[in-house]
């Protein structure tokens, strides 16, 4: 009798030396597989298969695009993304949405201060703590700041102001000028005396006026800015509460 008997009942089973295990059927007079043992050896499933735990950056058996972070889609599925371009960030752009690079953001909405380092006025303003103020019946009289330029860049002035009795618009010109740092007396003047009204709708309510022109600054200048005050508007006063340099 070779490895299946002739006289095999229905349902019986044997096993050849390979650890097949095969199953007589009856009815159609035939034997069939019903298990396989031991036909590979381990490292040859491992082979075709690989081990189901095991580090993602395991390059036996994963590859990738070169340069590529993953993240997984609304169906479950890993997908590349490639890197963005010098000084972008990753950035969420929804929680159904793929992420992306785009530009970096300051943390006031893309808009950063710089307070100056001297803040000083002519004899017509009044200091009081952190603010200065004047008379809205003054003209001729101008408040001075300095600062030092920490990013080079494209920048405005924005003056922070309200008024103890409203409507008040105070008609007034802004200057800019910048010293290269350790460069002796060379002033560029940025703006000459450029019009800048500071407007005030509410009483004691404060707002916030931009210089009209832009002007570039390279980190490590000295800048120095005067807003002199040319109209009499009346009673009460013009509060400035801060001039910045502000980079966009």
């Amino acid at each position: 009798m070779g490895l299946f008997p002739t006289d095999a009942v229905n349902g019986q089973q044997v096993t050849n030396t390979r650890g097949t295990v095969f199953e007589y059927n009856a009815a159609g007079n035939y034997w069939f597989v019903v298990f396989i043992t031991d036909v590979y050896t381990q490292a040859q499933v491992d082979a075709l298969l690989h081990t189901r735990l095991h580090i993602i950056t395991d390059i036996l058996d994963h590859s990738a695009t070169n340069h590529r972070l993953f993240y997984s889609d609304g169906a479950g599925h890993v997908i590349e993304l490639a890197f963005g371009a010098d000084g972008t960030v990753l950035t969420s752009t929804g929680i159904a949405t793929a992420p992306a690079f785009e530009a970096a953001a300051g943390g006031n909405g893309g808009i950063t201060y710089s307070p100056p380092l001297h803040f000083n006025a002519s004899s017509g303003w009044s200091e009081d703590g952190w603010y200065w103020f004047i008379s809205h019946s003054a003209t001729g009289e101008s408040i001075y700041a300095i600062y030092i330029c920490n990013e080079t860049g494209t920048y405005y002035v924005d003056i922070a102001h309200y008024s103890t009795g409203a409507p008040r618009t105070d008609l007034g010109t802004i200057s800019v000028g910048a010293y290269t740092h350790g460069e002796a007396i060379s002033r560029t003047n940025l703006l000459d005396a450029e019009a800048m009204s500071l407007v005030n709708a509410a009483a004691n309510i404060c707002y916030i006026k931009s210089s009209t022109s832009s002007f570039a600054l390279t980190k490590g200048d000295i800048v120095s800015v005067k807003w002199s005050k040319t109209n009499n508007v009346g009673a009460n006063s013009l509060v400035i509460e801060g001039i910045y340099l502000r980079i966009t």
